[in-house]
């Protein structure tokens, strides 16, 4: 698939467990709800990086579907949001992977979505990881993280490993 509208085409022929390969360039952002892996060339500030357009939202998937798969996306850069849930299909977005990508901001759709056991490894959110519903389990590694809102419900986990943090944080209850 090629130009713009190459990783919805992609994704509308993927199924659970696919992994998507994107060249650098801009590609127009597309709501992801399989368990599939897209991987772009890097995500830097530069011209030779993978850029999704606009915002999208990922979605949980039915365990009936592929309990042991995960959503994954690495190497990616996105400066509008990403949002996890949406209104009629209520799913925790389970094992997501996010991997040296540079992002904007990650928020929940609304209070009941979920990201459960979501990991980012050397990522860079530039304005807001908003992990704030009741149940959220999120681990970062050695990634920068502009704000971060957590939740204080005793439920919800949360762990920051070699991280750089600036801002003021909402909450470290848990």
């Amino acid at each position: 698939y090629y130009g713009y509208g190459a990783l919805a085409e992609a994704y509308e022929a993927a199924t659970h467990g696919d992994l998507i390969t994107l060249s650098s360039g801009m590609f127009k952002s597309v709501d992801i709800a399989k368990n599939i892996t897209v991987r772009g060339a890097g995500a830097g500030a530069t011209d030779d990086c993978t850029r999704l357009d606009g915002s999208f939202n990922i979605i949980g998937v039915p365990d009936s579907i592929d309990g042991d798969g995960h959503l994954t996306l690495e190497g990616l850069y996105n400066d509008d949001y990403i949002s996890y849930g949406e209104m009629n299909y209520n799913l925790p977005v389970k094992n997501a992977l996010f991997v040296k990508c540079r992002l904007n901001t990650i928020k929940s759709y609304n209070a009941s979505s979920k990201l459960f056991n979501a990991i980012l490894i050397q990522c860079k959110i530039t304005k807001e990881l908003d992990v704030n519903n009741e149940g959220e389990k999120v681990t970062c590694f050695n990634s920068y993280i502009r704000r971060v809102h957590t939740s204080n419900n005793e439920n919800s986990n949360y762990a920051f490993n070699n991280c750089l943090i600036e801002g003021y944080p909402y909450d470290w209850s848990n």
